[in-house]
């Protein structure tokens, strides 16, 4: 299995012509779209928690600077430019942004505080 996070974005060819060249090379092989729309040129710029997301009330909301932050499946499930907290290929939660960087525009950094609300 092929894995895909890119931040192509959900608009535009990029994706399927990833997709079309990954077929070619291994038709047995199955591409899964994980995110499209990862932090446009910084797939890092989230922010890992270390929490186990799975351990999580699937109602469960996270604080951190200040903010009450909602479970989300995917990135474009927010509209641009708003923070959400996801399950990480690691099975961790992460703090995120749609089109944007967690520790920049939340004011993240190693250490801060994170609180599970549910």
């Amino acid at each position: 299995m092929i894995v895909l996070f890119t931040d192509f974005g959900l608009h535009g060819p990029y994706t399927g012509q990833v997709k079309a060249v990954l077929h070619q090379m291994a038709p047995r092989v199955p591409a899964i779209d994980l995110f499209a729309d990862a932090p446009v040129g910084n797939p890092k710029a989230s922010a890992m928690t270390g929490l186990r997301a799975a351990i999580l009330p699937p109602n469960a909301k996270l604080a951190a600077a200040g903010r009450l932050l909602e479970r989300e499946r995917t990135f474009s499930d927010r509209p641009l430019g708003a923070a959400f907290w996801y399950e990480n290929s690691n099975g961790l939660a992460e703090i995120a942004v749609n089109q944007g960087r967690a520790d920049r525009d939340l004011g993240l950094a190693i250490g801060s505080p994170v609180e599970i609300v549910s």
